[in-house]
């Protein structure tokens, strides 16, 4: 679903150990559920990428959407932050 944050998801790239996620800062936690990862950037942004599923989960104001690289995470106010 893109979860690795690593830009692509064609050919289901796989990974045992942590790949570096390119964001446009420094992050000060990361989560990840079985489709999507998380980021909370040093200046409380957040940043997400994999497969909202349907739900929404990647915060991007779509139920569907599928996101192999990181993104803003919006609400209905705009960026959070």
């Amino acid at each position: 679903y893109g979860q690795l944050g690593q830009g692509f998801v064609a050919g289901l790239p796989r990974s045992t150990t942590p790949l570096k996620v390119n964001l446009p800062r420094g992050s000060i936690a990361v989560t990840a559920s079985n489709a999507a990862s998380f980021a909370l950037l040093d200046d409380g942004s957040v940043y997400s990428w994999g497969a909202s599923l349907g739900f929404g989960t990647l915060g991007d104001n779509s139920k569907d959407g599928q996101r192999a690289s990181p993104a803003p995470v919006v609400s209905t106010a705009g960026p959070l932050s």
